[in-house]
């Protein structure tokens, strides 16, 4: 199907290299979210192993991603599906460093890709008249989609306004 427009912007992230003439690598994140806890001993975010674990409170429950360090070929994918050396190695590390002795079970888990390459800074760009893109967050698209958002807006801002 075509669609026409004067101006396009790709933000599809991991799957951006089938779009876009760009270098963008997929990576596949596994997320675990547990039951409710009684408590939660610590507020802040948490990186662990270089980023490769991030876990965060999601209220009374904790929220647990990483671990693609462990399977790295394997993970380069866009293809849905859990990886059980990770979804273990995930479980472990919840219930033996954030929280031990603590009931672990998991409510929600989920897998999806992200987009990497070469360096760490996204791709933010004019890539020909009218076209745009957004792409390579680096596991990081949540923290960095509002100063993209800015960023790409400014850059069709100063050609079409």
């Amino acid at each position: 199907q075509n669609i026409q427009t004067k101006v396009c912007l790709v933000c599809t992230n991991a799957w951006a290299s089938k779009l876009i003439p760009e270098k963008v690598v997929p990576a596949r994140g596994m997320i675990l979210v547990s039951n409710e806890q009684a408590t939660i001993p610590w507020q802040q975010l948490l990186h662990n192993h270089k980023g490769y674990y991030y876990a965060r409170r999601l209220g009374t429950r904790i929220l647990l991603g990483g671990a693609r360090h462990l399977a790295i070929e394997q993970e380069t994918t866009l293809e849905q599906g859990i990886n059980p050396e990770i979804e273990a190695n995930l479980m472990q590390f919840m219930q033996h460093t954030l929280a031990p002795g603590q009931q672990i079970q998991i409510d929600y888990q989920w897998t999806g890709p992200m987009a990497m390459g070469d360096d760490r800074q996204p791709i933010i760009k004019k890539l020909a008249d009218g076209l745009f893109c957004a792409v390579k967050m680096g596991g990081m698209g949540l923290a960095l989609s509002a100063s993209t958002a800015k960023q790409v807006s400014k850059l069709v801002a100063e050609e079409y306004f």
